[in-house]
């Protein structure tokens, strides 16, 4: 028997999507990325309760990034904007994401048409409020380049006075 007999027809649902969301999308770069989506780890979605499958950008050596879900059960995919991305990425890594706006939105409209043809219903969530940039934390001043700096300037006085009482 192969594998894909065994599987329940949730499952096989979810694996199709998979399949036919990687050979639409999944050789479209998204900068180092490329996108794909996750299928069932066995033949059993649990009847569909285990029915959300991930889309994440991926690329060797580097995090995958999670840009949303899709519920076939549900009917329902939500896709993450950029900012939402960007947001989450810095706080966990301290920089921003190696993807550039313009082509993440290239992606999000393509993922948007591939999931609407496949008759599920795309819902893009607001992005969450920019965070501030990131930004080290003030150093203190060295107590020594404070006193060579006072140094500097009280000899430069001393000079000035020297050269006006020699007039």
């Amino acid at each position: 028997m192969s594998d894909r007999e065994l599987r329940t027809q949730f499952s096989m649902r979810a694996l199709d999507l998979a399949d036919t969301f990687k050979f639409s999308l999944g050789s479209v770069p998204v900068g180092v990325y490329h996108p794909e989506l996750t299928a069932p780890d066995g033949p059993s979605t649990g009847g569909g309760v285990q029915s959300v499958q991930h889309i994440c950008l991926v690329a060797p050596n580097r995090p995958s990034l999670v840009v949303g879900s899709a519920n076939q059960v549900e009917h329902q995919v939500e896709l993450r904007t950029f900012h939402h991305i960007d947001g989450g990425y810095r706080q966990r890594f301290g920089r921003t994401v190696d993807v550039d706006v313009f082509t993440y939105d290239l992606f999000l409209q393509r993922a948007r048409d591939f999931f609407e043809q496949q008759g599920l219903n795309v819902q893009i969530p607001p992005a969450p409020a920019p965070t501030a940039p990131i930004v080290a934390p003030p150093q203190a001043r060295s107590p020594w380049l404070l006193f060579i700096a006072g140094m500097l300037v009280a000899s430069l006085v001393a000079l000035t006075l020297v050269l006006l009482l020699r007039r």
